[in-house]
């Protein structure tokens, strides 16, 4: 018995340890086709930043950061939808709108489209709820987003978000 349960904790260890670590890749993306090869790197990119509080590597933060702006803006692949009345929310916490854009583009990327305004938004906005829930003693109190966890814990975010989008 103690034998399975050591197996069992190293094993989930290793996954754990495994999955926290993130190297950049050496990226050189100056059209939208050298984005392609890079699409798995802002996955795993984006998986990583979900899991780094916003306090810890910094530097490594804002490369990789400035890594997935670069792809989201000359990828063909992903048209990620912006609209104010929407994306309320990161006045007082700035990285919630990247986040928001890893939501639409992790959406975009595992489900093979390219714009889906609706779902790519909900995506964006339930990224964001769970960054801010993860960090919210490091994240300055954001009443918009607040209303947005409570829509999606009563199951009105849906709805919220097609009137919206029209």
């Amino acid at each position: 018995m103690k034998r399975l349960l050591l197996t069992i904790f190293l094993m989930t260890a290793s996954i754990c340890s495994f999955s926290q670590e993130f190297n950049l890749p050496d990226y050189q993306i100056q059209s939208p086709k050298d984005c392609d090869k890079y699409n798995n790197d802002v996955l795993k990119a984006i998986d990583w930043l979900m899991i780094t509080p916003p306090n810890k590597e910094l530097k490594k933060q804002q490369k990789t950061k400035e890594f997935l702006i670069q792809w989201m803006t000359e990828t063909k692949a992903v048209s990620i939808y912006l609209d104010t009345d929407i994306v309320n929310f990161f006045e007082k916490n700035e990285d919630l709108l990247i986040i928001f854009m890893c939501g639409s583009t992790k959406y975009a990327l595992e489900n093979n489209v390219k714009s889906d305004k609706l779902e790519m938004s909900i995506a964006g906005i339930e990224l964001c709820i769970d960054y801010y829930n993860k960090n919210i003693n490091l994240l300055k109190k954001d009443k918009n987003l607040e209303k947005y966890i409570k829509m999606k814990n009563n199951g009105t975010l849906r709805g919220h978000l097609e009137k919206v989008i029209k």
